[in-house]
């Protein structure tokens, strides 16, 4: 008789299994989230990291943009290239990156990419460096030739 009473017992504990599994499964997985900055914001955030070898200033426009003047440290990554994805995909994981571009779009486009690629520590200058410098704040340029 012992034999079964050990049934009902087993086939609650395979449902609830069976329910845990499931619930499991259609929970939605944690992706990154990708924090939308305003200036103030993001140069409050450089300010905060600026000894922080592990926070990268990262400018996708393209090489001749950014030599006209770029965010103070940043590392450039043309979206344009048709590595662009391959450079990303050499970026370190671990890592914290500001992506931006001149007023945004590029750069709301690159995020998916990110993400894919795995590097899930990332803030975005909204409005790009058109914003960045619509605030006043500073960008570097090459020295002006003297005259």
């Amino acid at each position: 008789m012992q034999r079964r009473g050990s049934i009902p017992i087993m086939v609650a504990a395979l449902a609830l299994a069976v329910s845990a599994a499931m619930a499991q499964e259609a929970a939605p997985t944690a992706k990154p989230a990708v924090n939308d900055l305003d200036a103030k914001q993001a140069q409050a955030l450089i300010q905060k990291h600026r000894d922080n070898a592990d926070f990268v200033v990262l400018d996708i426009r393209t090489p001749a943009e950014f030599a006209a003047g770029h965010l103070a440290g940043a590392v450039n990554v043309d979206f344009k290239a048709p590595d662009f994805q391959s450079q990303v995909a050499k970026l370190d994981r671990a890592k914290t990156y500001l992506v931006y571009c001149r007023t945004g779009r590029r750069s709301t486009l690159s995020l998916p990419i990110f993400e894919r690629l795995g590097v899930t520590h990332v803030y975005h200058l909204a409005g790009g460096i058109t914003a960045w410098q619509r605030e006043g704040f500073p960008v570097e340029a090459p020295p002006t030739p003297a005259p």
